[in-house]
């Protein structure tokens, strides 16, 4: 048991950078919510990463005997033995149904993709939105940023779930510039979102049945646009005004497909079928869609 934890623990020291640096502004450039909310996330990698980093160094001074084992180190141990994320670690992530291995690859690509972000010191042309602590943060400041932006009540804000034919590395290749944001403020492009009991037909632009057998599927990227309305418009659980009709269905975000207490948001799809169908189905997003049966 012990030698298998010391390969796995010499993996993770090898592959996880120590911490991560504060966010910079280019020269010149300044603060926006944007940046705060990277800040944020930035804050809670390192959190967890000086997590981990402090299980490991106790773990390492256990196996060379200058340290006795007690409990806690003990239970980590029989995690990582077993490929589990250790407790001590899940606390201060985010939701996931992965085992070590692949929770551990999936945390060094989020550190990769925050630390890029804090590179460039400006907002990416499409925001990974699956491997954020906090996605809904992104898209309260996207709401707050525009309305500010545009002297508008935030009461009097909704946002439009616009789904594009691009893919992620379309829209960097391409640039910002020639993205579905065409103003600066309209809203911010994301991709990660994965459909489950559905898929999304690009040619139609709408959701059509999927057999059950199928896994679910990455959608293009999303454009979240912030609009005005006039009129009373429902409210989402986490309190962004969002539209509904009968060609529609207000689909709910989860971050892993075990679903319950792990939502996110939700945001409105379009159907040529009524909505009742989908809420029947099941249908859902999901942004981590490992599956552990």
């Amino acid at each position: 048991r012990m030698d298998k934890a010391k390969m796995s623990l010499d993996e993770i020291q090898e592959r996880l950078p120590r911490t991560m640096p504060n966010p910079q502004l280019p020269e010149g450039a300044e603060k926006d919510l944007y940046f705060y909310f990277l800040q944020r996330e930035v804050n809670r990698m390192r959190a967890l990463m000086d997590q981990v980093w402090s299980c490991l160094v106790d773990i390492e001074l256990v196996l060379e005997g200058a340290r006795q084992l007690n409990p806690e180190q003990d239970a980590l141990i029989q995690a990582i033995y077993n490929d589990r994320v250790p407790s001590a670690w899940a606390s201060k992530a985010y939701p996931s149904l992965r085992p070590l291995g692949g929770w551990f690859a999936d945390l060094v690509l989020r550190s990769d993709v925050l630390s890029e972000w804090q590179r460039q010191g400006q907002l990416p042309p499409s925001v990974w939105i699956g491997g954020l602590f906090q996605p809904q943060g992104l898209v309260a400041a996207a709401i707050v940023h525009h309305a500010t932006h545009m002297s508008w009540p935030l009461n009097e804000v909704e946002v439009h779930m616009e789904i594009t034919r691009k893919t992620a590395d379309e829209v960097a290749l391409q640039g910002a510039g020639s993205a579905p944001v065409a103003r600066k403020g309209d809203g911010v492009l994301v991709h990660g979102l994965w459909l489950e009991g559905a898929k999304w037909d690009v040619r139609l632009g709408a959701m059509e049945e999927l057999k059950p057998s199928h896994s679910p599927g990455e959608i293009p990227v999303v454009l979240l646009r912030v609009t005005r309305v006039e009129d009373q418009a429902t409210e989402n659980p986490f309190g962004v005004p969002l539209k509904e009709s009968s060609n529609s269905y207000n689909c709910p975000v989860y971050y892993t497909q075990q679903r319950g207490e792990t939502l996110v948001f939700s945001g409105v799809l379009r159907t040529r079928h009524g909505g009742q169908a989908w809420v029947r189905a099941g249908v859902a997003m999901v942004l981590d869609p490992y599956n552990s049966v």
